[in-house]
């Protein structure tokens, strides 16, 4: 018997002249045995509704929620100076900004002039979306270290280097010094320039060193070469792991909540 989703006349044809029976996504059916004849025809195929994505929650869109997440008064710029700032492309501005009003996070006050409301929903659901859609993307690889020294002075590897930031469980240990990290997240500026070669990185799905490309442009948290607070909360959250939560906790109350509570 065939069974399949859609199943075109002439083949049913073809089937029924040689005794085959079929079975298809409309319920259609044809079934010959030595007792009789199975044979339903007319169910006309069940339309697909396939859920409209939000445009604030792709990969584009993520990466300038993010951007209004740290600049929420760049919301207001004229799309083509924001698709510079936010390194977005110029069309998919409007249709991120749109997906955010219909989400419910823009609030328009007065005269062309925008503001994030429930900005702490927000702020979830731009981490959820990040874990799943995002994230992934950047991820350039696992590593451990062939000298064990590196591995435990890890913290003084990227001082010269501008185009590295840490993320994550590192972040947090230099930030607010309220954990030892079990791995070590770290963002690069460029996929070409990837310290393999230099640190002597071995290759290991489960390597304690995970490596991802930088997506955002701002710069202030470079010369403390760490990622942003937002995204290292975002980051320790994600991990489900209870010591990395209560870091995330505390990052949140000393740097985001005057922020993120407000509205």
């Amino acid at each position: 018997m065939v069974v399949a989703e859609h199943i075109y006349p002439a083949q049913k044809k073809i089937l029924k002249e040689n005794g085959i029976g079929y079975l298809d996504g409309a319920g259609n059916i044809f079934l010959e045995q030595a007792d009789g004849i199975l044979w339903l025809e007319g169910n006309k195929p069940v339309k697909e509704h396939r859920p409209v994505t939000n445009r604030a929650f792709t990969k584009a869109g993520l990466t300038l929620v993010f951007h209004f997440l740290l600049y929420e008064e760049t919301l207001n710029l004229p799309y083509r100076s924001l698709a510079l700032a936010a390194n977005v492309s110029l069309g998919n501005i409007k249709n991120i900004i749109e997906g955010l009003k219909e989400a419910g996070f823009i609030l328009q006050v007065g005269k062309g002039k925008k503001v994030l409301q429930n900005k702490r929903a927000l702020l979830h659901r731009w981490i959820t979306a990040y874990q799943e859609t995002l994230k992934p993307t950047l991820h350039l690889g696992n590593f451990n270290f062939w000298e064990q020294e590196r591995s435990r002075h890890w913290e003084s590897l990227i001082k010269e280097s501008g185009l590295m930031v840490w993320g994550g469980e590192a972040a947090a240990k230099l930030l607010i010094n309220h954990l030892e990290p079990e791995f070590l997240t770290l963002y690069i500026e460029s996929d070409n320039r990837t310290p393999k070669g230099d640190w002597m990185l071995i290759p290991n799905k489960n390597g304690r060193l995970k490596l991802y490309k930088k997506f955002w442009t701002d710069t202030n948290w470079d010369f403390k070469k760490l990622t942003p607070p937002l995204l290292i909360y975002a980051d320790l959250m994600i991990t489900g792991d209870p010591r990395c939560i209560e870091a995330a906790m505390i990052i949140y109350d000393k740097f985001l909540k005057d922020e993120f509570d407000q509205r």
